[in-house]
C-alpha cells in the first residue's frame, strides 16, 4: 500500500475517534471509495442558555423590556415623576394617608422636636406643613384612623417604649394641650401598627417577656385597655390584620399566620422560615408580600392559612423595610436601594420594573391614589407613579368586552383576584376577575324567595343583605362558599364591616354587631333610632356616618360617635332635599351619593364632628360612590358610570363618562380597575395605569433579538437548532420564536422543544421573540435555551 493511502486511512481513523468526544452524531465511514469522503467531518453540537440578567447578547433591534432584569415582556409605557419633597428635621421612619393629609413620625433618639408631623398633601406637587409636636423621641410607626393617631417606637430609657396615642381633630394644631392622649408601656420597641374596628394590633420587637403581639382595645382611645395576648415569640416586626387572620412577619423567625378571634390567645395557624430578617407583610386575597430585609421580598401563597408556601423571590439592591400593592405593582421601601418597584404579575417570579436611587435612605411610603408618598431620611417625597400625565384613564374608552351577564349584579366588592357579587335574586357568587375581559364564575349560593342587594367583606368573611336581613358567608375558598349564619333584620339595607364590627342601616336605625366569632354573632346595638329609612352606613375611627332616603327636606345625614358601642350618639346632623342612596368617608371628606333636583354627587368637609359643609357637587343623579385619591366614581343609573376630578375639593368636575352602563347600582375600585354593579351585569373598567400592568397596545407588537450567539468557526454551518424557553403567556397574550443561521438575512418561524432543520443554513446564529397583547397583560420570558449542531 502506497504511503498516500496510509495517510488517508490514519486521517479518517483519527477522525472517527475524535467525534466520540462531541455530543453529535457518530458517522460510519466506508473505504470503498475513500476518494467520496475526503469533505465528510462529525457535526459539533453547542449551546446557548440566556437568563436575561446581562445584556451580553442583547441585539440592536429592542422595543421589549427587561433585558438586563432577568425577563422580557412587551414594552412598558410607564415612568414616574418626583411631584415635590419637603425636607424634615429628622428621619421619617413612619407615615400613614388618611385622606388628603399625610401623618409621620420623625425619628430622633436624643431629641423629642419635631417627631410627630401632619402635613397636607391637598395638592401632592405642593406639600404642605400642618403642624407638628415635640412629643417623644425614638418614634418608628404610626398609623391614623379618623381623629386618632397611634405611634410606638423605642425610648431612650427602655422601660418607658411604649404604644402612644394622640388627638388629630384639629392637625393645624398637633401641639396644643390634650392633644396626646397617654401610652401603653410595651417590654420592646413598638415596630408596626394595625386598626382592625375597636382593636389596635401592635408588634413589639425582642419583647422581655416573649410576647411580641399585643392588642389594645382603642373602642374609646381616651379609656384604653391594654390586652397582652399569650403567643410566644419576641421577634414581630411587621403585621396585617384581615378578618380574624393576623400575619406577622417576625424577623429572623420568618412568617406566621396566626388566628387572633380570642385576643387573649391567638393560635398559630401556619409559619414558614425566611432566609433574610422579615420586617414586613402585606396581604392580598391568597397572597402574602414580605419584605425580607437583605433577603429582599417573596411573595407567599396564603390560601390554606395552615400550609403557607413562598412562590417567588425577589433580591433587591438595599434592604426591604416597608411595602405598598397598588394593582399588581410591588413598591418596596428598600433603605439604601431607595424605592424599588416590582410587577407581580406572576407570584412565581416578581420581576423589576424601575428604581429611583436618587433618594436619600428609604424607610416608610404609602399610597394617595396614583400619587406615592415616601418616608426617607431627610423628609417627604411625593411621586405620580403613572404612565400618563394625570395618572387616570378615560372611562369612555376604558371598558373591557365581555361583561359578565349569566347573573344579576347588584354590589360588588374585590379581594385578590376575585370580585364578590350580592346578585339580586340570582343570590351571592364568585368570580375570577383575573383577566377583566373575560370574568369566571367560581361559585354560587342562592336561596328561593332572597334578593341580595348590598354587600361588604373583610378577609374571610363576606356579610351579605336582603331586605329581611343578612347573611355571613366564610370565603377563605372561593370556589367553595359556605354558609355561616343569618342576623334577623327587618327591612336592612345595608352593612358596613369593620374589623371585628359591623354597622347595620335599617329603616328608621342602626344597628351595631360584634363578628369577633361570626358564627356566635353578638348584638351590641340592636336598634338605635335614626331618621326614618337609612340607605347607607360607614364607619372610620371612633365614628358612624349614616345617610337616609327621605323626600322633602330633612335630617338625613348623620355623624355618629360610637366611643361606646353599645351607646351610639348622634354628634351632627345635617339637613338635606335629596334622597340619599351611598355614603363613603375618607379621611375628612364625606362623599354622599343621591338623586332628585339639584343633587348628585356632595363632598362634605366633616373634619368638624359638629359640622358638615359643602365642598363642592356634581349635578348628575348618584346611587354608588367610591374614591381613588383625588378621583371620585359614581355610578349612575340613568347616565352610566362617572369618573369625577376632585383635586381641588371646591371645583369638582366631571372627567369622564362611561354611557353603557345606564343601569348602574353600585361602583368599588381595586387595583387598577373600576367594577360597576349594573343591576344585569357586573361591568370592568379601567382607572389607572400603573408600572406592573401597563404595556403598549395589543395592536403593538414588541421585539426582542439577539447578537451573533455561540462560537461557530469562520467555514463551519449551523444546520440545525432546538429553542426551549421558560415563559408566561396570560389569556390573550403570546410569544412567536424565530431563528436565523445567516445573520439575520433570513428569519424562520420555530416551535420551541422541536428540532428545527434550518432552510437558509450559516454560521451567525441569532433568535428573535415577538411578545403581543392587551395594555393590562403582557407574556413574559424568563429565561431562553438552544442546542445547536454545525459543521463544514
Amino acid at each position: 500500500m502506497n504511503h498516500k493511502w496510509n495517510r488517508i486511512i490514519s486521517s479518517l481513523i483519527l477522525a472517527l475517534l475524535v467525534a466520540t468526544n462531541f455530543s453529535g452524531a457518530l458517522f460510519v465511514m466506508g473505504l470503498t471509495n475513500p476518494e467520496s469522503n475526503l469533505n465528510l467531518s462529525p457535526m459539533l453540537s453547542d449551546s446557548y442558555n440566556e437568563d436575561f440578567t446581562t445584556t451580553t447578547y442583547i441585539g440592536s433591534a429592542l422595543s421589549a423590556f427587561g433585558w438586563g432584569s432577568g425577563y422580557l415582556s412587551k414594552n412598558r409605557v410607564f415612568s414616574w415623576q418626583m411631584l415635590d419633597s419637603y425636607e424634615t428635621r429628622n428621619p421619617i421612619r413612619g407615615l400613614d394617608v388618611q385622606g388628603r393629609k399625610v401623618y409621620a413620625t420623625g425619628f430622633n433618639m436624643t431629641s423629642v422636636i419635631e417627631s410627630v408631623l401632619a402635613l397636607d398633601i391637598v395638592n401632592p406637587s405642593d406639600i404642605q406643613l400642618m403642624s407638628y409636636r415635640n412629643s417623644l423621641s425614638g418614634l418608628l410607626t404610626c398609623k391614623v384612623s379618623g381623629d386618632y393617631f397611634y405611634a410606638g417606637g423605642i425610648d431612650s430609657d427602655s422601660a418607658l417604649d411604649a404604644f402612644r396615642v394622640y388627638n388629630v381633630t384639629e392637625p393645624y394644631d398637633l401641639d396644643a394641650v390634650g392633644r396626646y392622649l397617654g401610652y401603653e408601656l410595651t417590654d420592646g420597641p413598638v415596630t408596626d401598627i394595625d386598626i382592625e374596628g375597636n382593636l389596635a394590633y401592635i408588634t413589639v420587637f425582642n419583647s422581655t417577656s416573649n410576647r411580641s403581639l399585643r392588642i389594645i382595645d382603642i373602642e374609646d382611645p381616651d379609656n384604653r385597655r391594654h390586652i397582652v395576648s399569650e403567643w410566644n415569640s419576641k421577634d414581630a416586626l411587621g403585621i396585617d390584620v384581615e378578618g380574624r387572620l393576623a400575619y406577622i412577619a417576625a424577623s429572623t423567625e420568618g412568617f406566621y399566620i396566626l388566628n387572633v378571634s380570642d385576643k387573649f390567645s391567638p393560635i398559630v395557624y401556619g409559619h414558614i422560615s425566611t432566609p433574610g430578617n422579615a420586617t414586613d407583610v402585606l396581604v392580598d386575597g391568597d397572597l402574602a408580600y414580605i419584605a425580607d430585609g437583605p433577603g429582599g421580598i417573596h411573595v407567599v401563597d396564603i390560601s390554606n392559612p395552615s400550609s403557607p408556601a413562598i412562590l417567588g423571590s425577589y433580591d433587591t439592591p438595599g434592604y426591604a423595610h416597608r411595602l405598598k400593592l397598588q394593582g399588581k405593582t410591588l413598591f418596596v421601601a428598600d433603605g439604601s436601594g431607595g424605592v424599588q418597584v416590582l410587577d407581580v404579575s406572576n407570584p412565581l417570579k416578581p420581576v423589576f420594573v424601575t428604581e429611583n436611587l436618587a433618594l436619600p435612605y428609604v424607610w416608610d411610603l404609602d399610597l394617595y391614589g396614583g400619587v406615592l408618598v415616601v418616608g426617607t431620611d431627610d423628609g417627604i417625597s411625593t411621586f405620580n407613579i403613572c404612565a400618563n400625565v394625570n395618572g387616570m384613564d378615560d372611562f369612555s374608552t376604558s371598558a373591557y368586552p365581555n361583561p359578565f351577564d349569566q347573573y344579576e349584579v347588584w354590589d360588588v366588592r374585590v379581594q385578590g383576584d376575585i370580585a364578590y357579587i350580592a346578585g339580586g335574586q340570582d343570590g351571592f357568587y364568585t368570580l375570577n376577575v383575573r383577566n377583566p375581559a373575560n370574568p369566571i364564575l367560581l361559585d354560587r349560593w342562592n336561596q328561593t324567595g332572597l334578593n341580595f342587594t348590598k354587600l361588604d367583606i373583610d378577609g374571610q368573611f363576606a356579610h351579605v343583605i336582603h331586605s329581611a336581613g343578612s347573611y355571613i358567608f366564610d370565603i377563605r375558598d372561593p370556589t367553595d362558599i359556605k354558609y355561616i349564619s343569618y342576623v334577623n333584620g327587618p327591612n336592612i339595607r345595608d352593612a358596613y364591616v369593620h374589623g371585628n364590627l359591623v354597622y347595620w342601616g335599617f329603616t328608621g336605625a342602626i344597628a351595631i354587631g360584634n363578628l369577633t366569632y361570626p358564627s356566635t354573632w353578638s348584638m351590641l346595638e340592636s336598634g338605635y333610632t335614626i331618621g326614618t329609612f337609612v340607605t347607607s352606613v360607614w364607619g372610620q375611627g371612633t365614628k358612624m356616618y349614616a345617610a337616609e332616603w327621605i323626600t322633602g327636606t330633612a335630617p338625613s345625614m348623620h355623624t355618629i360617635d360610637v366611643r361606646d358601642l353599645t351607646t351610639p350618639v348622634i354628634q351632627y346632623t345635617r339637613n338635606r332635599y335629596a334622597w340619599n342612596y351611598d355614603i363613603y368617608v375618607d379621611g375628612d371628606i364625606l362623599y354622599l351619593s343621591g338623586t332628585t333636583d339639584g343633587n348628585g354627587i356632595f363632598m362634605y368637609n366633616v373634619s368638624d364632628p359638629n359640622i358638615a359643609y359643602v365642598l363642592d357637587f356634581v349635578n348628575s343623579n348618584s346611587y354608588g360612590v367610591w374614591n381613588f385619591g383625588q378621583y371620585v366614581m359614581s355610578a349612575n343609573f340613568d347616565e352610566g358610570v362617572s369618573l369625577i376630578d376632585a383635586s381641588i375639593p371646591t371645583a369638582i368636575i366631571q372627567d369622564s363618562v362611561y354611557p353603557n352602563a345606564t343601569r348602574a347600582l353600585q361602583v368599588t375600585t381595586h387595583g387598577d380597575f373600576t367594577y360597576v354593579a349594573n343591576m344585569s351585569s357586573l361591568v370592568i373598567l379601567r382607572h389607572f395605569l400603573s408600572a406592573g400592568n401597563t404595556f403598549t397596545p395589543i395592536a403593538a407588537t414588541s421585539l426582542a433579538q439577539s447578537s451573533e450567539i455561540g462560537n461557530v468557526p469562520e467555514g463551519e454551518i449551523v444546520t440545525n437548532a432546538t429553542l426551549t424557553v421558560d415563559e408566561l403567556t396570560p389569556a390573550g397574550t403570546d410569544i412567536e420564536y424565530l431563528m436565523s443561521a445567516d445573520g439575520g438575512i433570513n428569519w424562520e418561524p420555530v416551535t420551541p422543544g422541536v428540532l428545527h432543520e434550518f432552510v437558509n443554513d450559516g454560521h451567525e446564529l441569532q433568535w428573535q421573540a415577538l411578545f403581543t397583547g392587551p395594555s393590562e397583560r403582557s407574556p413574559y420570558l424568563y429565561e431562553l435555551t438552544i442546542n445547536f449542531e454545525y459543521g463544514s
